[in-house]
């Protein structure tokens, strides 16, 4: 577990090995430094089953609401939600890794075995599969990281089915509107793959992100966090904040993201940082 950071990540996954930032694999779990789920153990290690429980409690927000979707804990996981100050902070289901919206108030995470879920906003978890990393498809699909501990990009129908290889390698992978999907590599580089097959190393870099302005935010280096954005070419990068994991823009260009001692933080558009507590694998919802 070269670096606790990664670990939450649950990105560890997408480290490529077990757990977020040290565990070089990257399944979003551990610590390692992973490869797709090197966020910083945020990672779907944490021991706690596998999320297929829902919890039921808190009603859901849905994509829209202005608040905080985020791993309750760094190692151990669960789903939780919050306000965008830190606020009413609930814990949606006891179990899971790296929660992403679904919409309609619905919910993707990966389990610790890596297994990919949907939690229906009321509260009834589906287990769709091997995988990791899950997050909507610009063509109704669910776009995922095939593996947790090995990688590869994957998609697949909504109820689990049909599923298909986009590419054998990369991990955390995000889609905007046309397709275009990014991923970092095992080596820790942000590659831009576009509809047609084509593919962009757009330099060093893991978890990248379509910010709302059709610009991408990402973790400056693969094991030493930072946040940073750039053009969807790959110009114009910039460093917003030397410190930080597993950045998300809000639409326009507030940034929530998690500390390398796995609080969830914001940073305002004029730069301005708020802790708002622990936890990892933060996004807006």
């Amino acid at each position: 577990m070269r670096n606790a950071g990664w670990l939450v990540i649950a990105v560890v996954a997408a480290c490529g090995g077990g757990g977020g930032d040290g565990d070089d694999d990257g399944d979003g779990t551990g610590d390692g430094d992973g490869d797709g789920a090197t966020g910083d153990g945020a990672t779907g290690d944490g021991g706690a089953g596998d999320g297929a429980t829902g919890d039921g409690g808190a009603g859901d927000g849905g994509a829209g609401a202005g608040r905080i979707l985020f791993q309750c804990d760094a190692f151990n996981g669960g789903i939780c939600v919050m306000d965008a100050d830190g606020s009413d902070r609930q814990t949606i289901n006891a179990t899971g890794f790296a929660p992403h919206d679904a919409g309609g108030g619905a919910i993707y995470f990966h389990t610790s075995t890596y297994r990919v879920s949907r939690r229906s906003s009321g509260g009834n978890v589906q287990d769709l599969g091997d995988g990791a990393f899950a997050r909507p498809h610009p063509d109704g699909r669910i776009l995922f990281q095939c593996m947790g501990l090995n990688g590869g990009l994957c998609a697949m129908a909504s109820d689990g089915g049909q599923r298909t290889t986009i590419k054998a390698t990369g991990r955390s992978p995000d889609a905007d509107a046309s397709n275009r999907i990014l991923f970092h590599s095992d080596d820790y580089h942000v590659w831009r793959r576009d509809p047609g097959g084509g593919e962009n190393d757009l330099g060093a870099g893991a978890f990248p992100r379509w910010t709302g302005d059709g610009r991408i935010v990402f973790q400056c280096t693969g094991l030493d966090g930072g946040l940073c954005r750039m053009d969807a070419d790959g110009d114009n990068r910039e460093t917003l904040s030397a410190t930080g994991r597993y950045p998300d823009d809000d639409g326009g260009g507030r940034l929530v993201f998690h500390s390398e001692s796995y609080q969830v933080s914001t940073r305002s558009t004029s730069g301005q940082i708020t802790p708002l507590g622990a936890g990892a694998n933060a996004i807006w919802w």
